[in-house]
């Protein structure tokens, strides 16, 4: 466990040396450890003048056959904004992987923030899938998209999600692309009691961020001045919307 956090660390910090040490925790570390490796190499890649600490990670994306460190691949090849992995991302999206696999390339290209080439795969996976893990990762990617091609899927999703996880993750996707024709859905989804509480407070969420422009980052000034010990349920529920 705290080779992995190390791991994730070392990526954030973005410093040279970090690079050979996480390469070699991905190549040669335990079972449990690559899959965080990758993501901290995807985290390092994230800093200016790293870029190249994605190579292995693109390879491994396409090599790999383990599902579990394919679908940290996946992450981090989205936090490195790597476009290079848009082909192969897409195609684990539209292919017969597990859903759980799919569901993460979903999200990475919502990550890699490419709207022309991505919002196309995304919205036709939206309209033909009915499993909620895949309609949950798809509608946070093109709300991160900011695809306002997708809001007629996304308003219906919101109305009859089926799921309050569905639902609210639609709900945020609407509130990050700014849709305001969109907040009669959400007004009534956070208005209905006969509605799962989960779903109805993503609603909240969702129409938070379609009036927060800032998309949330300015929720994080709440705990800026905090103590640890301070840091009640309520702070920490405020955190974690972001």
């Amino acid at each position: 466990a705290t080779r992995c956090v190390a791991a994730l660390a070392a990526g954030r910090q973005g410093h040279p040396h970090a690079g050979p040490a996480l390469t070699y925790a991905y190549h040669k570390g335990s079972l449990r450890v690559r899959p965080f490796a990758a993501i901290g190499l995807g985290l390092l890649a994230g800093h200016e003048g790293l870029g190249h600490a994605t190579e292995s990670l693109l390879h491994g994306l396409r090599e790999r056959s383990d599902p579990q460190l394919r679908a940290a691949l996946c992450v981090a090849v989205g936090l490195a904004r790597e476009r290079g992995a848009r082909s192969t991302l897409a195609e684990i999206v539209r292919g017969d992987d597990p859903v759980g696999l799919r569901a993460h390339a979903a999200l990475a290209l919502g990550l890699i923030g490419d709207r022309e080439h991505s919002a196309p795969v995304l919205r036709a996976l939206l309209e033909e899938t009915r499993e909620p893990e895949l309609q949950r990762e798809t509608a946070l990617a093109l709300g991160l998209l900011g695809d306002r091609e997708a809001l007629r899927v996304l308003d219906d999703l919101v109305r009859h999600g089926g799921s309050a996880y569905v639902q609210g993750s639609a709900a945020v996707a609407v509130g990050r692309i700014g849709a305001r024709e969109s907040v009669d859905g959400l007004v009534s989804l956070l208005g209905d009691t006969r509605e799962p509480t989960m779903g109805r407070a993503m609603a909240a969420v969702g129409l938070g961020l379609l009036l927060d422009r800032s998309e949330g980052r300015g929720m994080a000034r709440i705990a800026a001045d905090l103590e640890w010990w301070l840091f009640t349920p309520t702070v920490l529920e405020v955190l974690s919307i972001h």
